[in-house]
């Protein structure tokens, strides 16, 4: 199903997860790889990227010296498959993903609920485990800040009418027709955060965005990087890879037989319960319980 080329692990916000199950989100920008060109990111020149058979690299070359260094894509190259580590749960035999199941949305014959399940963090969910998969179609390399409009709400920016739109008291509608904003978290329509209404100052961060920029898809995307990477994370203007993606799999998961489920939940509680039995010294008890604890994975 999947081509040959290698597999690589990517790892998403439950947000920006539902952002690319509703065909939102086809780009990411990473600074992977490139802590020391971004020490001082314009004493270097991009001259550009090199492909070889197994990946991607960038070439820089300091203004100054003349240093050249060629970094290595931590994302393969186009046509290399990602899969998406994501927040997860076990449910005996079920992966829960965690983007989707806030909404009670759970596999067929699942007998959990969601306030029982214990949430783990993505970087731990493995391979197999994965339910989407990530097609690169293509990689570049460029300055945070000359990220376009379009690329913006290709990174997972949504377009929203004013009358979805909470305005700051004497502001008028009438002037921003269109406003944009970035998925937030806990939020009932997946963007705002009180019944379908989006607050601007929800998806803008600081005092240095003005009134008319909340109809620019760009600004709203510098917010949500702000409060990924820090407060002066986009003035500093870092190199990125603009990786741009499709999704090439989405795993769904298997039926289960209701019967077996409800078996494998019985034998579960069973099993959380502690069984004492008297420990016995030449047949007299020596008055100590002994523990018989299941394991249960």
């Amino acid at each position: 199903m999947l081509n040959q080329q290698k597999e690589l692990p990517i790892l998403f916000s439950g947000e920006m997860v539902e952002a690319i199950l509703n065909g939102w989100k086809t780009q990411t920008r990473r600074v992977r790889g490139l802590k020391d060109i971004n020490k001082k990111p314009s004493d270097w020149f991009y001259l550009g990227l090199k492909e070889t058979p197994r990946c991607v690299m960038a070439q820089f070359q300091h203004h100054d010296t003349g240093e050249v260094k060629y970094i290595k894509c931590g994302y393969g190259m186009p046509g290399a498959q990602l899969y998406v580590r994501e927040t997860w749960a076990r449910c005996y035999d079920y992966i829960i993903h965690k983007a989707g199941a806030e909404n009670n949305i759970l596999p067929n014959g699942c007998a959990c609920a969601i306030d029982d399940l214990k949430w783990r963090p993505s970087i731990h969910i493995k391979k197999g485990n994965a339910r989407i998969w990530l097609e690169v179609k293509s990689i570049g390399i460029e300055r945070l800040c000359d990220i376009s409009k379009d690329d913006a709400m290709a990174e997972g920016i949504r377009r929203v009418e004013a009358e979805h739109v909470l305005l700051q008291e004497g502001d008028d509608a009438s002037k921003y027709p269109v406003f944009y904003c970035y998925p937030i978290k806990d939020a009932p329509n997946g963007y705002g955060p009180h019944n379908g209404i989006m607050n601007v100052a929800d998806s803008y961060i600081g005092d240095d965005f003005g009134p008319n920029d909340f109809s620019d898809a760009k600004y709203s995307f510098q917010s949500l990087w702000k409060t990924i990477h820090g407060w002066d994370s986009w003035a500093k203007n870092p190199w990125v890879w603009a990786v741009k993606f499709k999704v090439s799999h989405k795993a769904d998961q298997p039926q289960k037989d209701i019967d077996v489920m409800n078996q494998a939940a019985n034998e579960a509680r069973a099993k959380k319960h502690h069984t004492y039995k008297t420990n016995t010294k030449n047949g007299r008890s020596t008055g100590r319980l002994k523990t018989l604890d299941a394991v249960w994975d």
